[in-house]
């Protein structure tokens, strides 16, 4: 009967999403807490008092993976006493300790006190040799994104660093070492090494690499103009390069797969052969040139000249596009590559004199450059090009999304989406707009938009999950299944952000907010308020906004993004990310 209580407590775990509310999920558990306890109560034999142990970690363990911090807290903290007590289980029966994905979304404060109790504990005894757990999603349902590895003591380290107590954990750790603890030595120095760069403690992220993610606007079609045959994907480099420089990329024909590099939001596709298309990173085809291309000739190369506020796309000295680098928009070197899982570049150099702006200003462009409206049907500006005759066409009319006056606007249309080939073909009363390189660990964008009821008003995104800030609350709703398709665990259901007086949040007219990338998720300031934290697939991280076309408008304006980036270029740094193309990941 213990057993199969303790069975129904792990098997409720990855449905415990599907209750109405987190008391609900506290409720049941504190049902079989009094069943367990009047089960002790009656025999205190060894068998049952093991049980009632593992009964109170497997429930703190529910508790943290469903981001119930305190109440996992309170639980562990009684699995630890009676554990101390007992010492009911071995180190064999710990072997899965805590669930570390989950943990390292709680706060810092929360993971030192969860932390503080095996380190300060004979727990340290039985734990502290434990392999790294390896993780494929941050949530109970998600569909699997890349791999993601947690250790215990880079775990401590983090949470000592994050939360202040480094000091603490160092005067703890060294009286372990002075004894022979291995562990604490390599604590030690994982600790020193935290400390010795706040900016980057150990643990809080990976190093940087090219980032890329699961958004569909990473990917497109590249067999055909409108119907996606070839999956591709998008890789960026996690810093802006303004400035005047040259990007060469060896072309080596022994070598399958090779990435196209882009600069500005456009790149050259040369996969068939006499024929180059200039494609935006959303897959639109700008124009199309006929050209002599022999990628076996020994100066076969892709040349991105940026200077004097043009993009100049050359292949084996001939240049074929001159683009207008309008504004300061999208400064991202990118690679377009067939490979969606890794890409590798054998040839890829930077020269000249590149910069790292402190911000970018993500409307720094009248041609919206950066930005994509592709998914929902609807029309932006056209890249500017030189005056040569192509296969675009400009849109009739005025464009759904424009920049006027500075601000970006959505306009209202009683005509629904039409979705383009290739793409999700139910039509949505919606309209989105999204930028292109995806929110890395430590990013910020700050904006401004309008509210006024019935007539303007929009909602950011975050690859297909809409935030929505509304009069009565601040609500994560995963976007209409219609979009793409649909992400397990959260069922297209609106979710409430723990926001503490709904009705402060939402002012007529103009708002500001800010969404910062954190280690464990995402945080949202509105108005200046309190920052409001919750978790998001990791790998759906671009931002942009969405709104009822069919109803009203979309206004926003002063769209900044500020990162964890150098101050100034240098070759050594840019060599360490370029030698990450080989393996790069989906959420750093």
């Amino acid at each position: 009967l213990l057993r199969l209580l303790r069975d129904a407590c792990i098997l409720a775990g990855p449905t415990a999403y599907q209750l109405e509310s987190s008391d609900s999920l506290q409720k049941s558990l504190a049902t079989a807490d009094s069943l367990m306890e009047q089960l002790a109560a009656q025999d205190d034999s060894s068998p049952v008092v093991r049980m009632l142990t593992q009964h109170y970690l497997l429930t703190a363990q529910m508790c943290f993976v469903h981001d119930l911090s305190t109440a996992g807290l309170q639980r562990f903290s009684i699995f630890r006493s009676l554990q101390l007590e007992t010492s009911a289980l071995t180190a064999s029966d710990l072997r899965f300790f805590l669930p570390l994905q989950a943990v390292h979304r709680m706060s810092a404060e929360d993971r030192w006190k969860l932390f503080q109790m095996v380190v300060l504990s004979d727990l340290w005894l039985l734990v502290r040799e434990q392999a790294p757990q390896i993780a494929t999603s941050s949530a109970p349902g998600e569909q699997a994104s890349d791999q993601q590895r947690f250790d215990l003591i880079e775990e401590i380290v983090l949470a000592a660093v994050q939360s202040g107590r480094a000091d603490e954990l160092r005067k703890t750790w060294s009286e372990g070492a002075a004894i022979g603890d291995v562990v604490a030595q390599k604590g030690l120095l994982l600790l020193m090494a935290g400390t010795e760069k706040p900016a980057l403690p150990v643990g809080s992220r990976r190093e940087q690499r090219w980032l890329t993610d699961d958004t569909p606007e990473a990917s497109f079609g590249g067999g055909s103009d409108a119907v996606a045959e070839v999956p591709t994907r998008c890789w960026y480099f996690p810093w802006p390069l303004t400035g005047q420089f040259q990007i060469i990329n060896t072309i080596n024909s022994k070598a399958a797969n090779l990435p196209w590099s882009g600069y500005q939001n456009v790149f050259l596709d040369a996969s068939e052969v006499g024929e180059v298309k200039l494609r935006s990173t959303s897959g639109q085809v700008l124009q199309k040139k006929l050209v002599s291309f022999d990628p076996a000739r020994s100066d076969s190369a892709q040349l991105l000249d940026v200077a004097a506020g043009r993009v100049r796309l050359l292949i084996s000295g001939q240049e074929l596009w001159s683009v207008q680098a309008t504004g300061n928009s999208s400064p991202w070197l990118f690679l377009q590559s067939s490979q969606t899982e890794n890409i590798r570049v054998d040839g890829l150099s930077i020269t000249g004199t590149p910069q790292i702006p402190p911000e970018v200003t993500l409307l720094d462009s009248t041609d919206l450059r950066g930005w994509s409206s592709r998914l929902s049907g609807q029309t932006q500006p056209d890249l500017q090009l030189d005056s040569v005759a192509g296969t675009a066409q400009p849109p009739v009319g005025a464009p759904d999304w424009q920049i006027v006056s500075g601000e970006l606007t959505g306009k209202r249309s009683l005509q629904r989406t039409a979705p383009l080939a290739g793409f999700p073909q139910d039509c949505q009363p919606i309209g989105q707009i999204v930028y292109q390189r995806p929110l890395s660990e430590g990013d910020r964008v700050s904006w401004e938009f309008d509210y006024q009821p019935g007539r303007s008003q929009c909602h950011p995104v975050i690859g297909q999950a809409v935030l929505e800030i509304l009069p009565t609350g601040i609500f994560l709703k995963h976007s209409p299944s219609a979009w793409w398709e649909k992400l397990a665990g959260f069922n297209g259901r609106r979710m409430p952000l723990p926001v503490v007086n709904p009705s402060h949040t939402l002012r007529l007219g103009w708002n500001q907010a800010v969404l910062e990338r954190t280690s464990s998720g995402f945080e949202l300031t509105l108005n200046d308020l309190n920052p409001i934290a919750f978790s998001w697939n990791p790998a759906d991280s671009r931002f942009g906004f969405t709104y009822l076309r069919t109803r009203r408008e979309a206004r926003v304006r002063n769209i900044r993004l500020r990162g964890n980036w150098p101050t100034e270029f240098q070759q050594t740094e840019f060599l360490k990310v370029l030698q990450t193309a080989e393996r790069p990941h989906q959420s750093p």
